[in-house]
C-alpha cells in the first residue's frame, strides 16, 4: 500500500492520536482492496500457468523406445529446454505452412510449435510429413514413438 505521511491522516502524535477522516479511511480501504484483488488475480494466474507448464512438460517427458533406458533422463531435459527455448523467443517470422501444420496438429498433447518445425525442417512440406511413416517420423529430435503414431493418425 502507498505510505502516507502522518499529517496526510489528518492528525498526528503530538494531537495524542492518530484520527483519521472517515472519508479517508474509506479510500485507504479501498485502495488495499483493489491492491489486494490484483495480487490475488496475479497470484491466481501464475497458479494456472504453473499447472499448465506441469502438465505440458509431463507430456513432453513421453519416454523415447528408440534409446536405451539410461539416455531417457538427458533426452527428456533436452526436450524440455526445447520446448522452453521456443517458448521464449518471440515470433518475429510467419510462416503459413507452419502455421497450418499448428492448425491441424496443435491441439494433440505434447506437440509443440518447436517440434512442429523440426519435422517440417526434417520433411520440408506438410504433404511429404503426410506421407511419413511413424519410423520415419521417431528420427526427428523430440518425436517419440507414441507421439509419431498419434500425428500419422492425425494426418490421414
Amino acid at each position: 500500500m502507498n505510505e502516507m505521511a502522518l499529517e496526510d491522516l489528518g492528525g498526528s502524535a503530538a494531537d495524542g492520536g492518530l484520527q483519521v477522516d472517515p472519508a479517508q479511511a474509506e479510500a485507504m480501504r479501498d485502495r488495499a482492496l483493489a491492491q489486494y484483488m490484483q495480487r490475488k488475480e496475479e497470484f491466481d494466474r501464475f497458479r494456472q500457468q504453473e499447472a499448465q507448464r506441469r502438465d505440458r512438460q509431463q507430456t513432453q517427458s513421453e519416454p523415447s523406445h528408440t534409446q536405451p533406458r539410461g539416455q531417457q533422463g538427458p533426452m527428456r531435459l533436452q526436450n524440455s529446454a526445447q520446448a522452453l527455448q521456443g517458448q521464449a523467443q518471440p515470433q518475429t517470422e510467419e510462416d503459413p505452412e507452419l502455421d497450418e501444420l499448428h492448425e491441424r496438429l496443435g491441439a494433440l498433447p505434447g506437440v509443440t510449435r518447436t517440434k512442429l518445425e523440426a519435422l517440417l525442417n526434417e520433411f520440408d512440406s506438410i504433404e511429404a510429413l503426410e506421407q511419413a511413416s511413424e519410423d520415419e517420423l521417431v528420427q526427428v529430435d523430440g518425436i517419440g514413438q507414441r507421439l509419431a503414431a498419434k500425428i500419422v493418425r492425425a494426418l490421414q
